[in-house]
């Protein structure tokens, strides 16, 4: 399918989720949507894409606690559009990244094999970014399974094309590691790689810089969990979240506990 197709069904999906505004999960229209949009990311980006999943984990409705039907809250209507918000900024997120990058179907990236970790940050915090990098290699991955901009040898050669390289390095096979901190949120480039991330990678994990908090990521990725980069118990599950998805990678896990904290260390220190 032409990427300018693609487009133009994306944004009449978008249209379709505004004029649904303020309706409800029984409403027939909804639920003609609803299958409608599953059926062309299905047809878009192919079987098992990570666009429909998101879409799929968006929330449209919630049932009340015992304490909350007790008191008689309502809060439907509210649900439902903070729902109806979440799908359009998934379809504006994925006609950006098509807009900018052309045709990245999950069938076409999957050709390429890949298996990365892209780490999506701003320039001006490389120290936070320089500690990332460490707790990867510590987890086991080697240097070309890391790409990394700001590092000479992890990143974009000379006389490469930037976002060429970008689009290639982000792919359906490829986990996506967001280094969040307001200078993210203020760089241009961080939020092209957060648009293309969201829509082409297989998984994409914010890593929080305190004092910033999830809370702060609701109006950008609201369906993506994440950790704070000073968070032990996180590093934990994202090291074997990696060693799951990459496979082969081989570790002491004995120096794992000794070798993370005397990154984290340093990182409270960058911290404070």
């Amino acid at each position: 399918m032409q990427p300018i197709k693609q487009i133009e069904i994306l944004f009449n999906l978008e249209q379709e989720a505004e004029s649904l505004k303020d309706s409800n999960v029984d409403n027939p229209k909804f639920k003609i949507w609803k299958l409608t949009v599953e059926d062309r990311l299905s047809m878009i980006f192919g079987d098992f894409n990570t666009q429909s999943k998101r879409f799929k984990d968006i929330k449209f409705e919630r049932n009340p606690t015992y304490a909350e039907y007790l008191a008689g809250v309502k809060f439907e209507k509210e649900v439902f559009n903070k729902g109806i918000e979440d799908a359009i900024i998934l379809f504006q997120a994925v006609r950006g990244s098509i807009e900018e990058f052309g045709d990245y179907s999950k069938n076409e990236v999957a050709e390429k094999g890949m298996n990365k970790i892209f780490i999506s940050h701003s320039s001006r915090d490389i120290e936070y970014v320089e500690e990332v990098v460490e707790m990867l290699k510590v987890i086991g991955l080697s240097r070309n399974q890391i790409f990394c901009s700001s590092f000479e040898g992890y990143g974009v050669e000379l006389g490469e094309d930037f976002l060429e390289r970008i689009k290639s390095e982000i792919n359906s096979n490829s986990i996506v590691l967001f280094v969040i901190t307001p200078n993210y949120f203020e760089s241009q480039i961080s939020m092209c790689e957060m648009g293309a991330a969201w829509v082409l990678s297989k998984i994409g994990i914010p890593i929080l810089i305190p004092p910033l908090g999830f809370d702060d990521l609701r109006a950008v990725i609201p369906t993506i969990h994440g950790l704070k980069i000073n968070d032990s118990k996180k590093w934990n599950s994202l090291k074997y979240l990696i060693q799951k998805e990459f496979g082969g990678i081989k570790h002491d896990d004995h120096t794992w506990e000794p070798d993370r904290d005397r990154i984290l260390n340093r990182i409270e220190k960058l911290i404070q």
